[in-house]
């Protein structure tokens, strides 16, 4: 009994490691997170329209999910630059340090971290997940492994902050899964193939997540005025409520800088049915309504 006791502590105390939250053991004094969320088809036809390489592993099927909300997929989890390195830096004011940090990451300098190759994502020893998170990034991250795409943001965003891996991701599963099954994801899932207004999502968002997160969340959209297609949503999450549910005094605020490539009043949620080779149809057109 004395044994099977002992088990039973492990488990438990294993499980507990497992779900440990989300915690910085070095540079913890920045604001807020960014999650960056993905429009998964936008992704795959841009990485289709470069053509200078092989489709990303994600890309060469579709997985034709019944449920639309599921291409709304996690692109990373960034947190905002730390106080105290941002006193470190020479840059001359703090918008420009705030590019260089979201461009370098845990490569900017002062900070001695190697810079990652966004052609060349996995190293010789890639992260490696197993069981139910392993399950959930397939579909949440689909380039987490397929294509190293974890091991790319964590080495340019985690790093640093000595996230726990497993804890990095699963916190970025789990948020991704409160906007698929709010209001506001369903709203996505309804408009996939179609065209959609901006103030809509927006109003969504607000209704879902209040005020605060209708102000602050970012669409950036691909393509040019009039044929864009809505490709990353960011979401600034206050860093002292990132572990727990998003409630209306979750989010933090955007950078009052616009974004070259924000979406314009109406845009398409574009499907994920274009042809994958020279050989395959064509497919039909975006509906709109």
């Amino acid at each position: 009994m004395k044994r099977i006791a002992c088990l039973l502590l492990l488990v438990g105390a294993t499980a507990a490691a497992a779900e440990a939250p989300l915690q910085p053991k070095a540079l913890g004094d920045f604001r807020q997170y960014v999650l960056a969320l993905s429009w998964q088809p936008a992704f795959c036809q841009q990485q289709l329209q470069k053509k200078d390489g092989p489709l990303p592993a994600e890309c060469r099927k579709d997985p034709a999910y019944a449920d639309a909300r599921q291409y709304l997929t996690v692109h990373g989890l960034w947190p905002d630059l730390p106080a105290s390195l941002a006193g470190k830096m020479q840059d001359a004011d703090y918008y420009q340090k705030l590019a260089r940090w979201y461009r370098f990451g845990c490569a900017a300098q002062p900070l001695a971290f190697a810079a990652v190759d966004a052609a060349n994502k996995c190293p010789k020893k890639p992260l490696q997940f197993d069981g139910e998170l392993a399950q959930a990034l397939a579909v949440d991250m689909p380039g987490a492994m397929a294509s190293c795409l974890a091991d790319y943001e964590y080495q340019k965003h985690g790093v640093c902050f000595e996230f726990e891996p497993a804890s990095y991701f699963r916190t970025m599963s789990n948020l991704l899964r409160q906007f698929r099954d709010s209001g506001w994801g369903k709203l996505i899932g309804s408009r996939y193939g179609m065209a959609v207004r901006k103030d809509d999502l927006l109003a969504a968002m607000g209704q879902s997540f209040g005020f605060q997160a209708r102000n602050a969340v970012r669409l950036l959209c691909n393509g040019k005025p009039g044929e864009q297609v809505l490709a990353e949503v960011q979401i600034p999450i206050l860093a002292d409520r990132i572990n727990t549910p998003l409630l209306a005094d979750a989010f933090g605020s955007a950078d009052p800088a616009p974004l070259p490539n924000e979406c314009g009043a109406i845009f398409q949620l574009n499907s994920n049915d274009f042809p994958r080779s020279e050989g395959e149809a064509k497919p039909a057109p975006l509906r709109e309504q």
